[in-house]
């Protein structure tokens, strides 16, 4: 990948070269290809990246100073030919043009509106002479992240933390906040950062530092997007394929056909089929699309968590690629690879715990694979669930809400999903209308631990949960632990595309590719194709029982039958397996949580070790199988990882 950091002197001094070197240094793990540093007061610059994911690398300069503007980028930029026709590039130039060069013509022409023009996934700093100012900015989605630390004497901007440690102004002290939230999964309190005094620049803003003042403008919300109506059903399907052509189109550099993961849901599956479309109108000859799809390692006993989930996803993998022969999958059992496999290598580069365990390992393994076949570029249907597969779920609350009886129950008859009660009125319709107390009350009753709140899923000590207030930060964030669902369509795709918990993602990112060397490129979340979700009605999401009536109708023809039922993969379904073989290393973990005092407070100990000495034999599937499953297959790796990552900050061994 690549990090960019800058430093601004609010009295406009020049900065100590020294101290920008430190933070260069700090920063070249990520970017060695390329890392320079350069000095105009009142700014420091640093630049290391990594080039070799699309053509236009090779060109790549930076730091840039132009004009009364120096600039740092890191990311791509999308819709290249149409952004320079814009600006009046000739395409001659554009051809030997790197993005962070025009990136800086966009940013001469349109300043701080500059991200309403750019798109792709781009994070940038741009120190201004004349006005004596820093502007640090974010594209909307798939962004690399940007931190910040702010004094009365100067701003310091850097693709990670240890940027903003290297320069020194700023102690490298966990949150204990972020921590509380984090174990009850509320993304929403300074989603990103786990130091004091380190906060994030999010997707879609930019954030203007000037002598005595720090101003955030958001440039990308989804509900400003205008509404789009049709004259028919259809209109809104071809609009649709031609979006998401265009999104794919622009995930190919031209010259190497990127990789692509591969499940059996319909995201991936429609990316990689508009990837063969794509090829197709370039007339490529012979040219194969590599796929990549995890499968259980063997010995894992064929049981998946969830109603109507299958494990192993290879079947409707083999059927699809037995339909497409331009197609060349492979499958990845990571045998033997234990969950939270290096989870340490993480920790250095994302400076972050992982939101879980189980599928880290895996996910790193395809990209190797991905790498070692001579790829750069890896498709994923990452973001479909919230756009062109969004399921609308929230309208059977809207209609329960609105008093519309007889089309609420119309479409709960019209789901002839197996094993559903009473088209699942309860959880679809009433659940998200009532009281969260309440409701957390009735599922309870119903065994259903997920939606019991943090207390059903989180091995956090009740005790440090109640002294961190994490019930009091989730209410005023407006975030509710108990997952009761919607009763806004458009709340819901909101959530999914805009809130905190997507925050929590880019530093990741950031430590997976440089790790593998493999960019992950996300056309389903396109911010096109967002707007075009979030504009038209929700009910092109879920009709006549279908809660993908949208994508359903795209990919008619095109997938195998596997594809249209009701089945849906279960990731890393092995998971009780591979803990079971290590199931000694977690009772090392938690001893060790326990023998440390400070640790102790933070985690149910007592809880983590009922579960462990009372460990299922079998896969659970609920609380019949296991009475606290969900602590077994999710917060059980939470609470070590998170113990992993407190003890890899203060400098001891995990």
């Amino acid at each position: 990948m690549s990090a960019i950091a800058a430093i601004f002197d609010r009295s406009g001094q020049a900065i100590a070269q020294d101290r920008l070197q430190r933070v260069n240094n700090a920063l070249k793990i990520y970017g060695p290809k390329i890392s320079h540093i350069k000095v105009t007061e009142p700014f420091g610059l640093s630049a290391s990246l990594e080039t070799g994911f699309f053509a236009q690398d090779r060109f790549e300069r930076q730091p840039l100073i132009l004009a009364r503007w120096s600039l740092v980028f890191s990311g791509y930029i999308q819709y290249r030919a149409e952004l320079a026709s814009n600006l009046g590039i000739a395409s001659e130039r554009l051809a030997k043009m790197p993005d962070s060069a025009l990136f800086h013509a966009a940013w001469q022409k349109w300043g701080e509106r500059a991200g309403e023009h750019v798109e792709g996934g781009y994070a940038a700093i741009i120190g201004d002479s004349e006005q004596n100012s820093l502007t640090a900015i974010r594209s909307a989605h798939n962004a690399p992240p940007l931190y910040y630390h702010q004094t009365p004497e100067r701003v310091v901007v850097a693709s990670v933390p240890k940027g903003l440690f290297a320069y020194g102004d700023v102690d490298r002290k966990l949150d204990e906040g972020k921590i509380a939230d984090t174990l009850v999964l509320n993304f929403e309190i300074n989603p990103g950062s786990y130091f004091v005094g380190v906060n994030v620049i999010r997707a879609g803003t930019y954030t203007r530092f000037t002598q005595g003042a720090e101003h955030t403008q958001r440039f990308f919300d989804l509900r400003t997007s205008p509404d789009i109506r049709f004259a028919n059903e259809q209109e809104y399907v071809e609009a649709a394929r031609s979006l998401l052509f265009d999104a794919v189109e622009q995930c190919w550099n031209g010259n190497d056909v990127p990789a692509a993961h591969l499940s059996a849901g319909m995201d991936s599956s429609a990316v990689v089929a508009t990837m063969l479309d794509v090829l197709a109108s370039y007339n490529v000859p012979n040219q194969k699309v590599d796929t990549y799809t995890h499968v259980p390692e063997p010995g894992w006993d064929g049981r998946a968590y969830g109603h109507l989930r299958i494990g192993d996803e290879s079947p409707a993998v083999k059927a699809f690629a037995a339909k497409y022969p331009q197609i060349n999958p492979h499958f990845v059992d990571c045998a033997d690879e234990p969950l939270g496999a290096d989870m340490d290598k993480i920790f250095l580069l994302a400076e972050q715990p992982s939101r879980g365990i189980n599928n880290i390992h895996w996910g790193l393994e395809i990209d190797r694979h991905i790498r070692a076949s001579g790829k750069r570029l890896a498709l994923s249907g990452q973001s479909g669930n919230a756009t062109l597969s969004f399921n609308a779920k929230g309208l059977y609350g809207q209609w329960f809400r609105q008093g519309r009886w007889i089309k609420l129950w119309r479409e709960l008859a019209a789901d002839k999903t197996p094993g559903l009660k009473l088209g699942g009125l309860y959880a679809r319709a009433i659940a998200p209308n009532i009281p969260n107390a309440i409701s957390r009350h009735i599922a309870k009753w119903r065994g259903h631990a997920s939606q019991l709140g943090w207390q059903g899923y989180s091995a956090i000590s009740p005790e440090y949960a109640e002294d961190m207030q994490v019930d009091q930060r989730a209410e005023e964030a407006g975030w509710d632990t108990g997952y009761s669902g919607f009763s806004d369509p458009h709340e819901m795709m909101y959530t999914m595309l805009e809130r905190g918990g997507r925050e929590e993602k880019p530093a990741l990112q950031l430590a997976i590719t440089t790790m593998t060397g493999v960019r992950s490129m996300d056309p389903m979340g396109d911010p096109r194709i967002m707007r075009f979700c979030a504009g038209i009605p929700p009910e092109q999401f879920l009709q006549g029982g279908n809660q993908r009536y949208l994508i359903t109708r795209m990919m008619k023809g095109r997938l195998p039958d596997d594809y249209f039922t009701p089945m849906r993969g279960r990731q890393s379904a092995d998971w009780h397996f591979k803990m079971t073989r290590d199931l000694q290393s977690f009772r090392d973990k938690v001893e060790r949580i326990k023998a440390n005092p400070e640790m102790a407070r933070r985690f149910d100990v007592k809880r983590l070790e009922k579960v462990l000495d009372s460990w299922p034999e079998k896969t659970p599937l609920s609380y019949k199988d296991h009475p606290d499953y969900t602590i077994a297959m999710l917060g059980m790796g939470r609470a070590t990882n998170m113990a992993d990552y407190i003890n890899w900050v203060e400098g001891k061994n995990i």
